[in-house]
């Protein structure tokens, strides 16, 4: 995590994990790709994760694919079932293959196992017994990309906006639904609480 990690403690106790990695570095804290895939580099460099598993949305395919190739190790995106043998350690991913199939992708010789993961795609364990887990702060040197640099920040819109692929009810419409129907379809979204899809 960016920052000191302490608002995220309650949260992630109750979900059984054990220990909660702080980076307080305030480049961490909007995303780049360059200051992310060093930050994550140096960390599997000191704790040697044998699976490394990040969000399968915009940022997290952006820079996994990245640090997956400074790892030299292979990836897994878009996994949607995994299961992991108790004793090589060696996961199965399971990611949609075209034609409908499903594709089972194993990294038998290299480590860490990486995957970016959909979201959605597990079901959300019942919450264990909160505990007081340690946060243990982790100071990184990482250097800004100088070709890139943030010059501002404006917030477009004032709906919260999440993936498609995070949303429980989407409404879609395509090119002959024009402006004023797609004016109606934000509409309707917000009644249902749900997202615009478009074709």
């Amino acid at each position: 995590l960016g920052g000191n990690g302490e608002n995220f403690k309650k949260e992630l106790s109750a979900f059984g994990a054990d220990e909660i990695i702080a980076v307080p570095f305030a480049e961490l804290e909007n995303y780049q790709n360059a200051a992310y895939v060093q930050a994550f580099y140096q960390l599997v460099q000191m704790e040697r994760p044998d699976v490394l598993m990040l969000p399968a949305n915009e940022e997290g395919k952006d820079f996994a694919a990245a640090l997956a190739a400074r790892l030299k190790t292979g990836i897994t995106a878009n996994c949607i079932a995994l299961d992991a043998d108790k004793e090589t350690g060696l996961v199965s991913w399971q990611m949609p293959a075209p034609g409908g199939l499903m594709a089972t992708i194993l990294c038998e010789k290299t480590r860490p196992q990486m995957a970016t993961v959909c979201a959605g795609a597990f079901s959300e364990s019942a919450q264990i017994a909160e505990k007081d887990i340690p946060v243990r702060i982790i100071g990184l040197t990482v250097e800004t990309d100088g070709r890139v640099r943030r010059q501002s920040v404006t917030e477009e819109l004032s709906e919260k906006l999440i993936g498609l692929e995070e949303a429980e009810v989407v409404v879609a419409g395509g090119r002959g639904a024009g402006k004023e129907g797609f004016a109606l379809l934000h509409e309707l979204a917000q009644l249902l609480n749900a997202q615009v899809g478009a074709s």
